[in-house]
């Protein structure tokens, strides 16, 4: 870990890895071991599992930086991040616009729903959250900003858009870097982890200790970029990833559609 982490904690401010999943979503870590490992190690975490928010709920009065958060696919294969104030407006928000519009599917479908993009990015309209654009150089079809460079005039709505992804290769780390300074977004970095290996890889550097202090400075956050793990690591994640998938459609049967 970076020396700083010492001296960040003497001044009263927070670590926090903001994109992470457990084992409720394609994780391969139970949520207790996650908690368990970033108290060891000096950080906190939001956990952002895919279209589940069972983590949150289980968890959400003993973490440290508790903010409620959801990652959400839309119909389109691009990924939201979506952080709440208050808990209550999260499990609103999952009840009525997440849980009906989830998509069963036997094959590997990158957690799919049938929400479009243009209704996630309205989301702010209805609830208190702040939208966080992720890896938007992914991997087709996780490479989102392919659909912002056509729609310029949507990435008003974003409130932030990570410039750092762990589980990405450095080079598109850098593509990213460089496109989220170009449309003048704000930065934001992010772990990703979907194993114990890369969790805390990307820490941002939090003013106070409250979900309030994460969320309303996230156009002035200093965030810290530790540990970018190693290939081995990113591949185990992959393989996690992939093998989590299927085994959560065996589990419940998800038919084809």
């Amino acid at each position: 870990m970076d020396l700083r982490l010492d001296e960040y904690k003497k001044e009263g401010r927070t670590l926090v890895d903001p994109h992470c999943h457990s084992h409720f979503s394609d994780g391969s870590v139970q949520s207790e071991l996650m908690l368990a490992y970033a108290k060891k190690k000096g950080f906190n975490l939001i956990f952002m599992d895919h279209n589940d928010i069972r983590a949150v709920q289980k968890h959400h009065k003993e973490m440290n930086c508790a903010v409620p958060g959801v990652e959400i696919t839309s119909s389109t294969y691009a990924d939201f991040l979506l952080y709440f104030y208050n808990l209550s407006e999260l499990e609103e928000y999952y009840k009525k616009h997440v849980e009906p519009n989830k998509i069963s599917n036997n094959i590997f479908n990158f957690n799919r729903t049938r929400l479009t993009n243009e209704e996630l990015l309205l989301t702010k309209e209805n609830y208190n959250c702040k939208i966080v654009l992720p890896h938007p150089h992914g991997l087709k079809p996780k490479n989102s900003h392919v659909f912002f460079d056509n729609n310029p005039g949507l990435l008003k709505h974003l409130d932030a858009a990570e410039s750092h992804n762990s589980a990405l290769r450095e080079d598109r780390n850098l593509l990213m870097k460089t496109w989220v300074k170009k449309n003048n977004l704000t930065p934001i970095v992010g772990s990703d982890a979907h194993v114990l290996e890369t969790l805390g890889s990307a820490l941002v550097v939090v003013e106070g200790f409250s979900t309030n202090s994460f969320l309303d400075s996230l156009d002035q956050e200093k965030q810290l970029i530790i540990n970018h793990p190693h290939n081995k690591h990113m591949r185990k994640s992959s393989f996690h990833i992939f093998k989590n998938n299927l085994k959560l459609r065996r589990e419940y049967g998800f038919r084809f559609r």
